[in-house]
Parts: structure tokens; C-alpha cells; sequence
């Protein structure tokens, strides 16, 4: 363990038994400089720690090697098909005065945990206790993952995780780095099927719980299938939103399964510091039924003209809405007015069961295409 005092060389390190650090103690060293103090430790005792300083502190930086950490720290929010949900991060960054589902992730397990956002000087801002969280199979497992809910409060803030160790010592980590919530929220759209030759159009909403300002949008995606809207500036007053439309469009020989990621990235004009983002996939998908008739392509007999009766005279599979040469209708062999009725029934029965069929199909590759976003 190390520490570093900033500020005065009058420090004292207190031990957990509430007995100052003495000078030449084994395995510590002790390092005055100009302004600060350094203490580094070999084999710290496990406990509380304390500084102590004569006319106050400018700084105090903590480090140390451990088995417990903070691997992960994340706002997150449930997304998914239902009965396949789990948490993913949100998109941007968390809005100030909004509540907030938090996964927090340590190396080990813990008896007890507890998530608090303080200012710089320690004050706790926003609190609240950490349950397990659900695993693969939907249930609670103490496996060092953790979850609870916050409310982000206005001002700066680091993040901290206090409690107990499984063998009951008490413990207090943080995530260094100060965050600071935002005004700007961005909605993000669901993803739609594109297909070759098609063009789909993606709506954000930006919203605005802080001062009237000017925000730069910009729209990219890797795989260059924005056609419109790369860039613009819009005026969007305090509690107010506005809409941002972003096209994509696929070249008609677009390869099938093409991926790439729509991003918005959206900044103040006059503050960098108010910024936010979010993104939507978006892949390329096969027109399973390009005519719209209601049968698959490669059950149609006709794939690029609609014709639901499939009416095949010549047999040569073909149908005669886009054979040159469809021939003949088959003699009238003088059937009788039922026998022609339950013909039509049976051809009207096998259109019903080729367009469910293709609905299922159609309604199964959305929900592949969801799942994977």
C-alpha cells in the first residue's frame, strides 16, 4: 500500500489499532518531500487507516494491492427479448436527478456492500445498498456481482463500494476517476430491417433539462450506409427535446448480413463538458419475399412477380405471370360445380399455409436481428 499526502509534511499515518505510523517501523517507509509525504507499506495490517495533518490536507492519493477490487462500475439499464433481458450499459452518459440501475462488479465476493457517490471532499451525495445479481439461470448468486439503484445527483462525484468481507472485516474501495452527470439525454431508436436497395430511417430524440443551447450532432457509421443528416446545430430550449432523423440506405447489391453501427454524437456549442451519445446496430437482411405475395422466394414460382395463385399451366415451374409462354389451361374434363369448389378450397388452403409461413419466418428473423443488437 502507498500513500501520498499533499499539502504539509506534518503527517501522521494511523494505524488500525489507532497507533501512529513511527519512523523506521518494519517494512514501512517513510518519504518527506517539499510539500508532501509519502508512506509505502509492504504488508499492511487489514483495517481501518486514518492521516492525520497539521493545517489540513490539498490532497490524498491511496493505492494498493489487494484480492478485493472493483473490476466494473456501470449505469445500466434492461434490454432484451423478453425471457433472454440482462443488464446492458446505458446509452451516454447518466442524466443528473435520474434514477439509475448500477452493476457493480469485484474480484471476490462480499457479505455485505454498499454503493456511495461522494463529492471530492467526501460527502456522500447519493447512496444505496447492493443486492447479487441475477445469474444465467435468473437466480441470485453471490459471485462478486452486484446491482442497486441511484439517483445521480447534480454535482461531481467518485464512486465508492464499503461493507464487509466474507470474514467479516470491513472494507472501502473506490473508483477513482470523478464523474459528473449530465443535462442531455438521448433516446435511442430500435432497429429496423434494411435490405438491399432499401433505405430505413433512424429518429433520436435529444433532450434538454438544462440551460437553452446549442448542440452539434453528428451521425457516423463505419460501414458508410448514411446518406443524410451527417451534421447539423440545433437550438433546443431548457426542457424542451428535439427529433433527429438519420437515413440509411444499402446499395442494391448489398452483401446480406452487412454489419455497421449508427452513432449520434451530440455536444454543446458552447460547454464540450454537456455532451452525450448513442448508437443502434444495423445490419443488411435478405427480402424473403421480394414480390410480397406471400410466398417465400424459393417456394415462389414467380419470385419477382406477385402472383398467389401459382398457376403453372405448362408445368415447366415457371408460373405464368412471368413465363412467356405460360401454354394452355387444362381441358374442362366436366367436372361438377363441387368438385370445382373443393379445388378452390384446397388452392385457396395452401396460399393460407404458404403466407403463415412466410409471416413466421419474416417474424423469426426480426427477433434474430433484435437479439443480436
Amino acid at each position: 500500500m502507498s500513500v501520498i499526502a499533499t499539502g504539509s509534511t506534518a503527517v501522521e499515518l494511523v494505524q488500525p489499532n489507532g497507533v501512529a505510523v513511527v519512523e523506521g517501523a518494519p517494512n514501512i517507509r517513510k518519504t518527506a518531500l517539499d510539500a508532501e509525504v509519502l508512506y509505502e507499506l509492504s504488508a499492511p495490517e487489514a483495517g481501518r487507516w486514518s492521516v492525520r495533518a497539521e493545517g489540513g490536507l490539498s490532497g490524498l492519493h491511496v493505492t494498493s494491492d489487494s484480492p478485493l477490487q472493483i473490476t466494473a462500475l456501470d449505469f445500466v439499464e434492461l434490454r432484451g427479448r423478453p425471457g433472454h433481458q440482462g443488464f446492458f450499459p446505458i446509452h451516454g452518459r447518466p442524466v443528473i436527478g435520474k434514477l439509475y440501475d448500477v452493476a457493480v462488479d469485484l474480484s471476490v465476493p462480499v457479505r455485505e456492500a454498499r454503493l456511495e457517490l461522494r463529492s471530492r471532499e467526501g460527502e456522500v451525495l447519493a447512496s444505496t445498498p447492493l443486492g447479487a445479481r441475477p445469474g444465467a439461470d435468473g437466480n441470485a448468486l453471490n459471485d462478486g456481482r452486484y446491482a442497486g439503484a441511484v439517483t445521480l445527483p447534480s454535482a461531481p462525484f467518485i464512486a465508492y463500494v464499503v461493507g464487509k468481507t466474507t470474514n467479516a472485516q470491513d472494507f472501502e474501495r473506490s473508483y477513482m476517476q470523478e464523474a459528473e452527470g449530465q443535462y442531455i439525454a438521448l433516446t435511442v431508436p430500435v432497429q429496423q430491417e434494411l435490405l438491399p436497395g432499401g433505405t430505413v430511417d433512424y429518429e433520436f430524440v435529444l433532450q434538454n433539462q438544462g440551460p437553452p443551447d446549442q448542440f452539434v450532432v453528428r451521425a457516423s457509421d463505419p460501414g458508410g450506409f448514411i446518406v443524410s443528416n451527417k451534421q447539423q446545430t440545433l437550438t433546443v430550449a431548457e426542457g424542451a427535446s428535439a427529433r433527429v432523423s438519420v437515413t440509411a440506405k444499402a446499395v442494391p447489391n448489398a452483401r446480406i448480413g452487412a454489419l455497421s453501427t449508427i452513432t449520434l454524437e451530440v455536444a454543446s456549442a458552447t460547454n464540450a463538458a454537456r455532451s452525450t451519445s448513442g448508437s443502434v446496430a444495423l445490419e443488411v437482411s435478405e427480402d424473403l419475399d421480394r414480390d410480397d405475395d406471400g410466398l417465400l422466394n424459393e417456394q415462389d414460382n414467380c419470385p419477382t412477380t406477385s402472383n398467389r395463385d401459382q398457376l403453372d399451366y405448362d408445368h415447366d415451374r415457371m408460373g405464368n405471370a412471368c413465363d412467356a409462354s405460360p401454354g394452355q389451361p387444362p381441358p374442362d374434363m366436366g367436372c361438377d360445380a363441387t368438385s370445382e369448389g373443393d379445388s378452390s378450397r384446397s388452392g385457396w388452403a395452401v396460399g393460407v399455409l404458404l403466407a403463415l409461413a412466410v409471416g413466421l419466418r419474416k417474424l423469426k428473423n426480426r427477433r434474430s436481428l433484435l437479439h443480436r443488437s
